[in-house]
């Protein structure tokens, strides 16, 4: 399946040993998807629904997933070095010991994620949500970029702590895009009424 297209394609594709190097995956349905020791580097799976997927022991070396839904996806054991996670939902996503090097997280959603014994030399996790994020016996914290990263809840190593993070909660996020919305709507009708 090397080089192939499946572009907005709905694929029950479930196996081992499955190369889909440099395949195009862009918005298909994967969702359930099982395949182990999977080859998927330069793959592109950019806004794809790969909710429950089991991809076990899979090489995603530089692959694509922005805008992907990997909710609760399986994906231990992995070499994703710098795969491409930007936007993309990982809430609940099994992510332990694997090789993230040089991953860009930037805006994606890892609530309640298992990073547990992964690799995250010179990865990018700027704007990401990490509530809840267990990254116990991670490796490479300290090259990692967490500017603007929401850590509540989040589990480090004991000798690690990330530099220009938050730590809001749900609710305190919530409020504040409520705030937010209502000072734009104020700002709206005062517009308005010079206008009037």
């Amino acid at each position: 399946y090397e080089n192939a297209i499946f572009t907005n394609a709905n694929l029950d594709v479930s196996g081992r040993y499955v190369n889909f190097d440099n395949a195009d995956f862009t918005g298909a349905d994967l969702r359930g998807t099982a395949i182990t020791n999977g080859d998927f580097e330069n793959a592109d799976f950019t806004s794809a629904d790969l909710t429950n997927v089991y991809l076990n022991y899979a090489d995603g070396d530089s692959a694509k997933f922005i805008d992907a839904d990997l909710s609760t996806a399986y994906l231990s054991y992995g070499d994703f070095e710098n795969a491409i996670f930007t936007g993309t939902d990982l809430t609940g996503v099994n992510l332990s010991n694997s090789n993230l090097t040089g991953a860009d997280f930037t805006g994606a959603n890892l609530t309640d994620a298992n990073l547990k014994g992964s690799d995250f030399s010179s990865v990018d996790f700027t704007d990401a949500n990490l509530t809840n994020a267990d990254f116990t016996n991670a490796e490479g914290l300290a090259d990692a970029v967490f500017t603007g990263a929401n850590i509540f809840g989040a589990t480090f190593n004991d000798d690690f702590q990330p530099s220009g993070t938050v730590s809001k909660s749900p609710d305190d996020l919530k409020a504040e895009e409520a705030e937010q919305a209502a000072e734009v709507a104020k700002q709206a009708d005062a517009e308005a009424a010079k206008q009037a």
